[in-house]
């Protein structure tokens, strides 16, 4: 059967210790007639295949569920609604401050864990940044080089401490069309920073990496001693995030 070395633990084990790890979390794909559609230069269509591969040990994926995952998913819509548990939730509580597109809350105030989510989106970047994937249309997207970044996110995926000069944006979107689609991480420089974004059904994730990153965005972070957490609209973003994963709009 042979062996292979898990990326996460760098343990070298039994080939049948591994099993296929999806990219994005099987839960987010919707299996009904008006789930996720998606569009690639080759076409477009239902998301039949999930985009999965054999990455991690047994081990390893029990420890990313357990790590924020089961957590953070329970909190996102599993369908296309009205309103879903997270969106509910901070719709009913008080601000910490507003401004004219967002309003910003504290994790500590909703009883909400934010080193979960925290922890989720940083694992959603770490496999963006060690693997090639296959898209649904055959096409691979390669992995994001991260360089220095990389080695202090797997310690911390394993149980380490937070990585320095890291800060993890959480946006809970206002619109219905933001909990029909989910993305994959896309990278870009914004403020001599590394900066990651992507959308997991209603929920906007940034992850911020730099040496020099502005006060501003480390304040910003869930992580934070404020424990942010925002609320609102990205519907005028919708056009922005779908034309990167270029999906078909949903019927």
């Amino acid at each position: 059967m042979g062996s292979k070395i898990c990326p996460l633990c760098n343990a070298e084990k039994d080939a049948g210790d591994f099993r296929k790890s999806h990219f994005i979390p099987a839960s987010l794909y919707h299996s009904g007639k008006k789930g996720l559609h998606f569009g690639t230069r080759s076409g477009s269509g239902k998301m039949e295949r999930h985009i999965k591969d054999l990455l991690l040990c047994d081990t390893c994926e029990h420890l990313l569920d357990e790590g924020g995952e089961s957590y953070v998913l329970s909190h996102i819509a599993a369908k296309v609604t009205d309103e879903f548990p997270f969106h509910r939730k901070l719709r009913l509580a008080l601000a910490r401050e507003n401004y004219p597109d967002l309003s910003r809350f504290s994790g500590d105030d909703l009883g909400m864990d934010m080193e979960k989510f925290a922890y989720f989106a940083m694992s959603i970047v770490w496999r963006a940044a060690v693997h090639d994937w296959e898209m649904p249309d055959g096409t691979i997207l390669p992995r994001k080089a991260i360089g220095d970044f990389e080695p202090p996110i797997r310690k911390y995926l394993l149980g380490g401490e937070f990585p320095p000069d890291t800060s993890v944006i959480v946006i809970v979107c206002t619109d219905r069309q933001a909990r029909r689609v989910w993305t994959t991480p896309t990278i870009l420089i914004e403020a001599n920073c590394l900066n990651f974004r992507f959308l997991a059904r209603g929920v906007f994730f940034r992850v911020m990496m730099g040496y020099r990153m502005p006060d501003m965005f480390r304040e910003m972070s869930c992580r934070s001693a404020r424990k942010c957490l925002f609320h609102g609209s990205a519907e005028h973003r919708m056009d922005e995030i779908l034309a990167v994963f270029e999906p078909a709009r949903p019927e």
